[in-house]
C-alpha cells in the first residue's frame, strides 16, 4: 500500500512537471506495481484508475473502486462586503476519489483562494492525495451578490471538507469566520462583529471563530460564540463525543419517536378516529342512501314472548305490501303457546317466495339457536363485533364458526341472500351474493356512513313504503341496544340494516387495519424528523409538510373507500419534528 501511495506521488510530480518521457516512466512503474499488488482500498483503486489504461487493470480496478464515491460537505461561513456589511454564505464542497486538485468555478481574490486551498489541505491531511476538491460558495440570506476577499472563508471550507470526509453533517444552526494556519490554528481575521450580527440576524444558534477573536466580543441574544484554538477542538466543539447526557437524550428521542407507532398499533386514539372518520367520510363520499330496506320498531314493552302470537299477522301483512324479506333481529329462545301460529305464518312466507330470517344466538364460541318449534333453517347468526377500547361498532364479520366448525353467515348476509335470491360464497377476493361483490379484510366487512333507517310503526295503518325492501323487525328503545357507528349513535337493529345496504350498493370501506397504521405512522416520523434534521432553524416548520402531505394522500384514498387512522399521523408529524429539532441541537 505504501508503495502504490508513492508511485502515485511520484505521478502526480511528473504530471506536473510537464515532461512526458518522464510522465511515461512514471506510470509504467505504477503499471508494474499494480499487477504485482492491486489495493484494497476503494480510493486507492480510484486514484489508480485514473492513471492507468492497461485493459485487465482498468478491468480489475473498476470493480475494486465501485465502492468509492462523490462526498459532498456543507458550512455557513460569515463574510463581509466592501462596505463592512456582514453576511451568511453556504460553502458547498464535493470530494472527488481519484481526482487531484482544488478549484472552484467562482472568480474569488487570491487571498481567499489560497485560505481555502490551505484549510482543505489541513483538513485532509494524509488524505490529499486520494481526493479531487470542488468547491463554490452561495448565498443563504438575500445577498444579491457577493466577492470573497481576505482568509476568513477558511474554517467553514475546513469544516465542510471534514463533514464529506467523514460523511457527517454539520449542523444547520453552526456559522463560520476565521482563517486556517498549517499547524491547524485558527488564526484571526477582521470584521468579526459585524459578522456575528449578521448570523444573529439569520437566526443561527452558534458561531465558530478564532478563540483570539473571540475575547471581549460581545454576544448577541440567542446566539452562542465558540472561541476555539485549533481546527481539531473547533471540530469537537461541532461533533462532541457522545456523552452520558447525550445516550440518555438520543434514547429518550427514540424511546418517542416509536410513540406514533405504538398509539396506533393499540387504537388508543379510536374515540377521535369515530369522530373524524364520520365528518370526512360524510363530507367526501356522503351518507350511504337507504333504498333496500326498513326496519319495523317493536312496540315498548316488558315480555316479548307477549308479541309472538302477533307476528302471524305482522307476517301476513307485510306479504301482502310486498316485502321482499323479513328479518327478525329477535331471538326466540324460549317456547310460548303462540309458536305454533308462527311456525304457519312463516310456512306461508316461505310458500310465497318471502323469505323469514331467525337468527341463532352467538354464545362466545357456539350457537344457541331458536325453538325447534318455528322450524327454521339455522343459518344465520345475530352478532355485532365491538372494538375494544371505546364500544364502536364500525365493521361485521361476514360469518362466524363454533367450536365444532359449524359456520353460519350473520344476519346482513343472510338478509340480502333472502332479498336476491343467491345463496352467500365466500372467496378470496371477498364476498359474493348474487350480481353483488364486496372485498372483505380479514374476512369483515365495514359499514360507511348511512342515512338514517326508514321505520315502519308497529300501529301505523300504512306499511305501504315496505314494498320492495327487507324488513327489519326489532326493537329501537333500549339504551343497551344503541352502538356507536360511523352514522352516530344506531340501535342494533339499523346497523344490521345499514350493514345490508352497504353490501347491496357494494360500498364497503376498508378500514386499515392497526399494524398498517402503524408503519404509516412509523414511516411520517423518520421523514419529518430527517427533514427536521436537514433543514435550517428558521425554516424547520417546513418539515411538517410531511404530515399535512399524507394526510391529503389519506383524505384522497377515501374517494377509492380507504379509510386511514388519522390521528397516528398527526401525532408522527409533532414527534418527528421535535425528535429532528432536538437532534439538531
Amino acid at each position: 500500500m505504501v508503495e502504490l501511495t508513492d508511485r502515485i506521488r511520484v505521478v502526480n510530480q511528473a504530471l506536473s512537471s510537464g515532461d512526458k518521457r518522464r510522465i511515461d516512466s512514471a506510470i509504467g512503474e505504477l503499471t508494474l506495481a499494480l499487477r504485482r499488488d492491486l489495493p484494497t482500498d476503494p480510493l486507492l483503486c480510484a486514484t489508480c484508475l485514473a492513471l492507468v489504461d492497461d485493459p485487465d487493470l482498468v478491468a480489475d480496478l473498476t470493480v475494486l473502486a465501485a465502492d468509492a464515491r462523490h462526498r459532498t460537505g456543507r458550512a455557513n461561513a460569515l463574510v463581509v462586503d466592501v462596505s463592512g456589511r456582514g453576511s451568511v454564505v453556504e460553502v458547498v464542497l464535493e470530494l472527488s476519489p481519484g481526482g487531484s486538485g482544488v478549484w472552484s468555478v467562482q472568480d474569488f481574490g487570491r487571498d481567499a483562494d489560497v485560505a481555502a486551498q490551505l484549510a482543505i489541505a489541513v483538513a485532509l491531511g494524509p488524505q490529499l492525495q486520494r481526493w479531487g476538491v470542488r468547491w463554490h460558495v452561495k448565498s443563504i440570506d438575500g445577498s444579491p451578490g457577493f466577492q470573497l476577499r481576505g482568509t476568513s472563508i477558511g474554517v467553514a471550507v475546513a469544516v465542510a471538507t471534514q463533514a464529506a470526509l467523514t460523511g457527517r453533517v454539520c449542523p444547520q444552526q453552526w456559522a463560520f469566520t476565521g482563517g486556517v494556519d498549517l499547524d491547524g490554528t485558527l488564526s484571526s481575521v477582521s470584521s468579526v462583529p459585524a459578522k456575528v450580527r449578521a448570523a444573529a440576524d439569520q437566526g443561527l444558534k452558534r458561531v465558530g471563530l478564532p478563540a483570539v477573536d473571540s475575547t471581549g466580543l460581545a454576544q448577541p441574544e440567542g446566539c452562542v460564540l465558540v472561541g476555539a484554538p485549533t481546527l481539531s477542538a473547533l471540530f469537537e466543539d461541532i461533533w462532541p463525543q457522545t456523552s452520558r447526557s447525550d445516550r440518555k437524550r438520543i434514547r429518550w428521542a427514540l424511546a418517542l419517536s416509536v410513540l406514533p407507532a405504538l398509539v396506533a398499533f393499540t387504537s388508543v386514539f379510536d374515540g377521535a378516529e369515530l369522530l373524524i372518520q364520520r365528518a370526512s367520510l360524510s363530507a367526501i363520499l356522503g351518507p350511504l342512501p337507504i333504498d333496500n330496506s326498513i326496519v319495523l320498531a317493536l312496540p315498548v314493552q316488558g315480555d316479548r314472548r307477549a308479541l309472538r302470537g302477533k307476528y302471524p299477522g305482522v307476517i301476513d301483512r307485510l306479504i301482502d305490501v310486498g316485502a321482499t324479506a323479513i328479518v327478525f333481529d329477535v331471538l326466540f329462545l324460549s317456547e310460548t303457546e303462540d309458536d305454533q301460529s308462527f311456525a304457519a305464518a312463516i310456512n306461508r312466507a316461505q310458500t310465497a317466495g318471502v323469505p323469514v330470517v331467525i337468527p341463532s344466538r352467538w354464545q362466545a364460541d357456539w350457537f344457541e339457536d331458536p325453538v325447534s318449534t318455528l322450524n327454521v333453517r339455522h343459518e344465520s347468526v345475530v352478532w355485532l363485533e365491538q372494538e375494544r377500547l371505546f364500544g364502536q361498532v364500525r365493521r361485521f364479520p361476514v360469518l362466524l364458526t363454533d367450536r365444532d366448525g359449524g359456520v353460519r353467515w350473520n344476519l346482513p348476509v343472510a338478509a340480502l341472500a333472502a332479498h336476491v335470491g343467491a345463496e352467500p360464497v365466500l372467496t378470496e377476493e371477498g364476498l359474493a351474493i348474487g350480481v353483488t361483490r364486496n372485498p372483505t379484510v380479514s374476512q369483515r366487512i365495514a359499514i360507511p356512513p348511512a342515512e338514517r333507517i326508514p321505520r315502519l310503526g308497529w300501529d301505523d295503518d300504512d306499511w305501504s313504503e315496505a314494498m320492495g325492501r327487507v324488513v327489519f323487525i326489532g326493537a329501537i328503545a333500549t339504551a343497551s341496544d344503541a352502538f356507536r357507528t360511523l352514522s352516530g349513535d344506531r340501535y342494533g337493529v339499523e346497523v344490521h340494516a345499514a350493514a345490508l345496504e352497504t353490501l347491496a350498493r357494494q360500498e364497503s370501506i376498508r378500514l386499515t387495519q392497526p399494524g398498517e397504521d402503524a408503519v404509516i405512522a412509523a414511516l411520517v416520523t423518520t421523514i419529518t424528523a430527517w427533514f427536521a434534521l436537514m433543514l435550517p432553524t428558521r425554516r424547520r416548520r417546513l418539515c411538517l409538510a410531511i404530515p399535512a402531505l399524507t394526510l391529503g394522500i389519506a383524505m384522497a384514498l377515501i374517494t377509492a373507500n380507504v379509510v386511514v387512522a388519522v390521528c397516528p399521523i398527526v401525532l408522527g408529524g409533532v414527534v418527528g419534528c421535535w425528535v429532528g429539532h432536538k437532534w439538531s441541537n
